[in-house]
């Protein structure tokens, strides 16, 4: 792997390192000032209906959590635990009750496990020819029951 100037990237360090740079300069900058809040801008904004807000108020139903399982791909990548979601919908009988109490748990505390949180990025290179930060793509593996939340 090499800088984006050509030299060779030797060591872990100088790996993580230009990692942080390229990010760094793809997110911008500090602003020195910070603008207030748009009060007007908001109140003109979009609003969600009583009906709506209603909806995404309600407890999470049990039938929302399996068709939500049932929509990721059998084939997706792992997560960062090494298990996909075919792992959960065949054993569905034996973990669906712990599956569903940290799901709902999720919801009624707004705390989840660190376990659960964790999450890889993976860096894939674009083409076989790339040496550099910028020639890849960054790909995150995250948990199955976070994806279902």
């Amino acid at each position: 792997m090499h800088y984006v100037n050509g030299s060779l990237l030797s060591t872990p360090a100088d790996i993580e390192n230009e990692n942080i740079e390229f990010y760094k300069s793809l997110v911008g900058s500090k602003a020195n000032v910070l603008q207030g809040i748009d009060l007007p801008a908001i109140r003109n904004g979009k609003f969600i209906s009583p009906k709506e807000a209603h909806r995404i108020s309600c407890p999470i139903e049990d039938n929302v959590i399996w068709t939500t399982l049932n929509s990721i791909g059998d084939n997706k990548a792992l997560g960062i635990d090494g298990y996909n979601a075919f792992l959960f919908k065949s054993s569905r009988d034996i973990v669906k009750k712990d599956d569903k109490d940290e799901i709902l748990e999720f919801f009624e505390t707004g705390k989840i496990l660190l376990v659960v949180y964790c999450s890889l990025v993976a860096l894939i290179l674009k083409t076989p020819e790339g040496n550099t930060i910028k020639d890849m793509r960054p790909i995150a593996c995250c948990t199955t029951i976070y994806k279902i939340i």
